[in-house]
């Protein structure tokens, strides 16, 4: 169990009873922390008058990956575009074929940030859930046209008008109800020939869960857990999704080709590129 970030004992050590008792009370003091710690961050930057416009507030960078640093916050943006740089080449393509990019599920912008130097002769786009994020992407991210989208589709973009859509940890957070209703809507606006690049939480990453999770994943090939944990802090239909590359290959199988399929080739995550068919 952990209290503001300190391990106070194991949840094994207790009965299940008493495990649920306190869970609530913990979760709701985890919440405050996060809360009072984005403020006070937030407070310590505008004392220092930290201009730098690359930085969203604590909480929205708290949104994007549960960390507040700003350092990780931009590392990670870096390292997500190197990821996506890469896994492009061994796939024989590049940013530079593409005229115009889409990052769905773009957060406040933390790939986007380098993206725009990366591929200066693209329209780019982003879209996500977030109100607060896109509107400080709008103010902040000039030369990207961002946009809120609902939990449900359809996007803001003409069908085939898009010729390379990239989407970090948004599968990774999706029921498979939603997950289907997006991949269509991708398949929809995505170029007959462009690509989709989406990052899951692969095989590699079951060892945590509890063994019956492990076994239902073994068996079906998709877990969703949900978490009252985040309450408040994200949507209630934003959780945690895993799979396996079987369920990932059949799922796609109708709109999409799959070109890869690398395990941790995004991090912890296993990244998969697909091409859209006809």
């Amino acid at each position: 169990m952990h209290i503001l970030g300190v391990k106070l004992f194991k949840k094994e050590m207790l009965p299940i009873v008493l495990r649920r008792l306190i869970r609530s009370p913990a979760y709701f003091l985890f919440r405050l922390y996060v809360r009072l710690r984005c403020w006070h961050l937030d407070k310590m930057a505008s004392l220092l008058s930290n201009s730098n416009v690359l930085i969203p507030p604590a909480l929205m960078r708290f949104r994007v990956s549960e960390n507040v640093s700003s350092d990780v916050y931009l590392e990670v943006g870096k390292r997500s575009l190197e990821h996506i740089e890469s896994v492009l080449v061994e796939c024989g393509k590049s940013l530079s074929d593409a005229e115009t990019i889409l990052d769905f599920g773009c957060g406040c912008g933390r790939t986007l940030v380098w993206l725009k130097a990366a591929a200066y002769n693209a329209r780019l786009f982003g879209t996500d859930v977030d109100q607060d994020a896109i509107a400080w992407g709008s103010i902040n991210l000039p030369g990207v046209t961002l946009c809120v989208n609902g939990a449900i589709p359809p996007l803001p973009f003409d069908t085939e008008s898009i010729d390379l859509v990239y989407s970090v940890s948004v599968f990774t957070h999706l029921d498979n109800d939603l997950q289907s209703l997006w991949l269509k809507e991708l398949h929809r606006i995505t170029k007959t020939g462009g690509t989709v690049i989406l990052t899951l939480h692969g095989e590699s990453t079951w060892s945590d869960l509890p063994t019956k999770d492990q076994v239902e994943l073994a068996y079906r090939g998709f877990l969703f857990k949900k978490s009252s944990k985040l309450k408040g802090l994200l949507p209630d239909w934003y959780h945690t999704a895993y799979h396996s590359e079987t369920f990932v290959r059949h799922q796609v199988s109708t709109l999409f080709t799959v070109v890869k399929y690398k395990q941790r080739g995004f991090g912890y995550q296993d990244i998969v590129v697909l091409v859209r068919q006809a």
